[in-house]
């Protein structure tokens, strides 16, 4: 089946869009993988990644009629690099940006938690002490 000059022109513009697509994916994934101290996590963000990646790249082939083309590819990596080497900087300062304030705003809605948690502890600290003597009470 043979394309037109601009419906390849079309696809290779589609697939450049799925590069820059797949930096910004990878760059959240990035500021999450900063953030995680379990590797276990940070694995299974990579494989995340890479599926999320594959599965986009396999829909853009069938969408555009499930052949594979050199173009394509290329496309998806032109689009990754010039993401990585114009974009990539911005968006990682709003991701960081959006992290720090979920962080935040977690910290302070979870401080009245810790406090309570804290002072059932102490009470039930001191009921323990309390009645750990009680066989003496009634005792002379």
């Amino acid at each position: 089946m043979a394309f037109s000059n601009l419906t390849q022109l079309f696809g290779f513009l589609g697939s450049v869009i799925l590069g820059v697509g797949v930096g910004v994916i990878y760059d959240l994934g990035r500021v999450i993988r900063r953030r995680v101290r379990l590797n276990f996590i940070r694995g299974m963000l990579d494989v995340l990644f890479v599926f999320i990646s594959v599965a986009a790249v396999f829909l853009y082939i069938m969408a555009r009629g499930g052949s594979l083309r050199l173009s394509l590819l290329i496309g998806t990596f032109v689009g990754a690099v010039l993401y990585f080497l114009s974009l990539s900087g911005v968006f990682l300062a709003i991701f960081n940006f959006l992290a720090d304030t979920l962080t935040s705003a977690t910290r302070i809605l979870i401080f009245p938690l810790k406090k309570f948690a804290l002072i059932v502890k102490n009470f039930f600290a001191y009921l323990k002490k309390l009645f750990a003597y009680r066989k003496k009470w009634y005792t002379i």
